[in-house]
C-alpha cells in the first residue's frame, strides 16, 4: 500500500528535469500523492510524501500531534524543518542550488527559475523557519507557527485528508543590475510580493457522512473483533476448568 494514490508521472515523465545541482537525481524524483489522499492505516511514525507542482519538487511531512476534526480523530502532519533547511546544513538540498553550490539560498527558500523560467523565489510565509539574515533585512515580518506553517490533518484509518493548509510566499530577488540608475541603491534582498494560504476543509456535514460511512463501521468492526476475542478467551478458560473438573471426577471414580 506504500504507493497508494502516488503520482507516477508528471507531464508524461516519471522524473523531473529542473534540478541540475549536486544529487540532482534525488531532487528530480516524483514522490507521493497530490495531498488529498494517503495510504490507509497511518501511524504516528508514518511519513507523508507529496509532489507539489507549485514548488516543482516533492516534499514530506511528519506527525506532530493528535487532534479532532468535527469529532473525528485525526493526526496532524507538518513539514519538518530539514525539508527546506539551508543546503549547507542539509546536503540533500544541495541539488536545489541554482546554478551551483556557490549560489545556494538560505533556509526556507527555493529558487523557481529552473522550472518557471522567471526570477522568483518561493519561501515560507514571513520566512517562517527561514533564513534569519533575510528576515533581519526586512521590516514588518512576523513569522508565527499557527499562521504560517503548512499543515495536513489526516484520518489515520482511511488516509483521507480532513483539513489541509498549504502556505507559500512569492518573492523576487532584488539586486543591483549593472549601471541602471533605478537599481543603483537597491539593497540585495529576497523581497516578498505576497503569500497565500491554499486550504481545503471537510465541513461538518461531510464530516458526519465520513464518520457514519467510514469511521463508525471501523469502530464497530473493532468492537466486534474485540468482543469475539474476549468471548473466545472466556470460552477457552471455561473449557479448561471443565476439563479439569471432568479429569478430577474421573480420578475420584477410579478411587
Amino acid at each position: 500500500m506504500g504507493d497508494f494514490m502516488n503520482i507516477q508521472t508528471w507531464n508524461g515523465s516519471s522524473t523531473l528535469h529542473y534540478w541540475k545541482g549536486e544529487g540532482a537525481q534525488y531532487c528530480n524524483m516524483i514522490n507521493g500523492t497530490d495531498g488529498s489522499q494517503y495510504p490507509p492505516r497511518l501511524t504516528r511514525d508514518s511519513v507523508l510524501r507529496i509532489y507539489t507542482s507549485e514548488l516543482c519538487r516533492s516534499l514530506y511531512l511528519t506527525y506532530e500531534k493528535d487532534l479532532y476534526h468535527h469529532g473525528i480523530p485525526v493526526y496532524r502532519y507538518v513539514p519538518p524543518r530539514e525539508v527546506l533547511e539551508d543546503p549547507e546544513i542539509n546536503h540533500d538540498n544541495l541539488c536545489y542550488c541554482v546554478p551551483d553550490r556557490e549560489h545556494c539560498l538560505g533556509a526556507g527558500m527555493l529558487n523557481l527559475q529552473p522550472c518557471l523560467g522567471l526570477p522568483l523565489v518561493l519561501s515560507t510565509p514571513h520566512f517562517y523557519q527561514g533564513d534569519e539574515e533575510e528576515l533581519a533585512k526586512l521590516v514588518g515580518l512576523n513569522p508565527i507557527k499557527a499562521e504560517h506553517e503548512t499543515t495536513i490533518d489526516v484520518e489515520p484509518r482511511t488516509g483521507v485528508a480532513m483539513y489541509a493548509a498549504k502556505k507559500m510566499q512569492l518573492n523576487i530577488p532584488l539586486k543591483r543590475y549593472g549601471n541602471l540608475p533605478s537599481f543603483k541603491n537597491v539593497p540585495e534582498v529576497i523581497f516578498p510580493i505576497l503569500w497565500v494560504n491554499e486550504s481545503a476543509n471537510v465541513d461538518a456535514d461531510m464530516a458526519r457522512e465520513v464518520r457514519n460511512a467510514v469511521f463508525v463501521p471501523f469502530v464497530v468492526v473493532d468492537a466486534i473483533c474485540g468482543s469475539l476475542i474476549a468471548v473466545g478467551a472466556l470460552l477457552l478458560v471455561l473449557s479448561g476448568f471443565r476439563f479439569l473438573h471432568i479429569k478430577r471426577s474421573a480420578q475420584q471414580d477410579k478411587l
